[in-house]
């Protein structure tokens, strides 16, 4: 039991880390028209809107 839940959280863990870098880079680039808002705020955006999805579509 408690190695399930071990490799459970470390998936979760790796599938996090990989959702919000994505975030972070469409951040830094700001596709679709949002490189006109402050960087903070964009960043902030993309990396809850990608975690957003991934919540979402995530099987």
């Amino acid at each position: 039991m408690a190695g399930s839940f071990a490799n459970m959280a470390r998936r979760i863990g790796i599938e996090s880390f990989l959702v919000l870098t994505i975030g972070l880079v469409l951040g830094l680039f700001g596709p679709f028209g949002t490189f006109e808002m402050a960087p903070a705020v964009r960043i902030a955006f993309w990396m809850g809107y990608t975690f957003a999805c991934y919540a979402i579509f995530a099987r």
